[in-house]
């Protein structure tokens, strides 16, 4: 979500120092070489040189990572890691979820215990937001890297203008290169809270577009941005939103993905007037499902989404009964998932809030309209 004041954006929390059972020879270093024919016959301690075949090429890493699981997944991550922009081109649609890094120890179990729940669907990729806060940022790199790193996931880094000037901005996507990030979503972000309106940072930007255009030339990212099929909050009019954004896809974002809405006239009528203005990048929708009315009202009314009518008065009818909102809320998010399928929709991008069980249901529920090998969607890894 590009709220990412909501995100827990202002927190000291530094990750524990984790055990020293290192498994390579080096601590702190990135390597490439050649896996043998038979990945199975690396051992569950890592790879050693006999094992690979090769030699190996050391590459300084700027911060010294946390021991890898070894895994089959692992394997597949290395083998074939993807662009999104070439998982969104293969032709299945993506299913991906969208995570933030939490503030503390208790909230990091939490998010991992989420990850491992949703691993079995075999995202496409995941993603990660990115607050104003320096130690939020270093948690986004870390979180990223470590996903991708021992999940075999495929793993996005949002990236955002707040608060950085292009020198940091810089530096976060070196540190992301190096850790083996290929996918950035590139926003402008939000003010901080209690700041009314967004000022750049001295020396940074002030409008996405220039961040992904600072970003296109870097590492050969592959680069996402936001849309906002009610119109972006600051927008004067959806022509001028539209201008804005074939600006940032001009300026180089090789895919879209919208902000949450709840009405899918909302975002059939909005891609069509993207192609019309010569927007042809895949469009991802943004699914949230409602687990509070009283926290999607407030996440609707950040981000410029409007909320139907009737939706609201069921939700109201169920106050003070969690389970059956959660319930409504999963009802809801599948029958916009099964729509928008049935509508061509490149893929769908799920806001979790670091909670796995309505994405789970939701994703039982449209498994069979998912098309691709398998019968599923385009999964990480696969090829």
């Amino acid at each position: 979500m590009q709220a990412e004041a909501l995100a827990a954006t202002r927190h000291s929390y530094e990750p524990a120092a984790t055990a020293q059972n290192e498994p390579f020879p080096e601590r702190g270093r990135r390597r490439s070489c050649r896996f043998p024919s038979n990945p199975s016959a690396i051992g569950s301690n890592g790879p050693s040189s006999r094992d690979l075949g090769g030699v190996w090429q050391y590459t300084p890493l700027a911060s010294e990572p946390p021991p890898i699981r070894w895994n089959d997944s692992v394997i597949v991550w290395m083998l074939a890691a993807m662009k999104i922009r070439d998982m969104l081109a293969s032709g299945p649609p993506t299913v991906s979820f969208e995570f933030f890094p939490p503030k503390n120890e208790a909230g990091f179990l939490r998010l991992y215990k989420t990850i491992e729940a949703l691993r079995p669907l075999r995202p496409s990729y995941v993603s990660v937001t990115y607050g104003a806060g320096g130690s939020t940022r270093r948690r986004t790199v870390e979180l990223v890297a470590r996903i991708k790193r021992e999940t075999g996931i495929e793993a996005m880094a949002h990236i955002t203008c707040v608060g950085s000037a292009q020198g940091e901005i810089s530096a976060v996507l070196d540190k992301l290169s190096a850790s083996g990030i290929e996918n950035v979503l590139a926003l402008r972000g939000d003010p901080p809270r209690g700041v009314a309106r967004f000022e750049p940072a001295p020396g940074g930007f002030r409008y996405a577009n220039e961040l992904v255009g600072f970003i296109r030339g870097r590492h050969g990212f592959c680069l996402g941005a936001a849309c906002y099929p009610e119109t972006h909050p600051e927008a004067p009019s959806p022509e001028v939103d539209l201008v804005n954004l074939k600006r940032k896809v001009d300026a180089g974002a090789d895919f879209l993905i919208t902000q949450l809405f709840f009405d899918n006239r909302d975002f059939l009528r909005f891609r069509d007037r993207a192609v019309a203005a010569d927007i042809n990048v895949p469009i991802v929708a943004g699914i949230m499902p409602i687990r509070s009315l009283r926290q999607t009202k407030r996440f609707a009314e950040m981000c410029g989404a409007s909320l139907p009518v009737p939706l609201v008065a069921r939700m109201e009818s169920l106050r003070g009964d969690h389970s059956a909102i959660r319930a409504a809320g999963v009802e809801h998010a599948t029958r916009q998932c099964r729509d928008l399928l049935a509508e061509g929709v490149a893929g769908l991008h799920f806001y979790t809030l670091n909670h796995s069980r309505s994405t789970v249901e939701i994703y039982e529920s449209i498994r069979s309209r998912l098309h691709g090998p398998e019968g599923g969607h385009h999964r990480s890894g696969s090829t």
